[in-house]
């Protein structure tokens, strides 16, 4: 697969970034897209696939501006979630225990993570303030993991470059998640792009206490 070619966009594109990605959340019962994203993710065969990428990677990256990614998302938020998918899941609680699982290789001292996302995530789909403080102090905890390389892109944050969607890397690949299927990405060139870009991305990223400060604020 060919990729984007990375480039430093002006101002204007900038901004028209932002209010791609940044904008007033929509609402999820008129989002197709989330929905099918959700529903896709909820698959026992996407499950497996993902839980085997993380037990085999000794890096894992993953971007994403939408929603908190599976490995940092606390129960209740998962919980929430399934019920933006159409009809829900078939079986919630066992594709909630399924991801907890996975979020084992958080723990792993023989694996480095990096979890980066815009600030957009923690506010998009919508979810009730009991749910976003159990949110944000799901990710302020995982601020203190050793091997989890946390940050939070702020939603009024100058970008140096811009991502069309988020994707995962699991050491020299990198997969990205569709409305519809996911996209494996092998090639050297390609996957070094997305090296680049996500290290342009941490650029403008809060960690530490800015990255608390901010999380204490979401989830008020």
């Amino acid at each position: 697969m060919t990729g984007q070619h990375e480039a430093t966009p002006p101002p204007r594109v900038r901004r028209s970034w932002r209010d791609r990605f940044c904008a007033a959340p929509v609402r999820p019962g008129r989002s197709a897209a989330v929905r099918e994203r959700l529903a896709d993710e909820s698959r026992p065969q996407w499950q497996r696939h993902n839980a085997d990428l993380e037990r085999a990677a000794a890096r894992i990256v993953v971007v994403d501006f939408s929603l908190v990614p599976v490995l940092a998302r606390a129960a209740d938020y998962s919980r929430h979630l399934a019920g933006l998918t159409d009809g829900g899941w078939a079986d919630p609680e066992s594709v909630l225990t399924d991801r907890i699982r996975r979020q084992a290789v958080l723990y792993d001292p023989a694996k480095t993570v990096e979890i980066l996302l815009g600030e957009s995530a923690l506010r998009y789909p919508p979810c009730p303030p009991r749910i976003r403080r159990a949110q944000s102090a799901r990710l302020t905890a995982l601020l203190c993991l050793r091997r989890v390389r946390l940050g939070i892109i702020p939603l009024n944050a100058e970008l140096p470059t811009i991502t069309e969607h988020g994707y995962s890397m699991f050491d020299d690949q990198v997969v990205v998640d569709v409305n519809h299927t996911e996209v494996t990405i092998t090639d050297p060139h390609d996957v070094a792009l997305y090296e680049r870009i996500t290290a342009a991305l941490w650029r403008s990223a809060l960690s530490g206490d800015a990255a608390r400060a901010l999380l204490r604020r979401a989830g008020r």
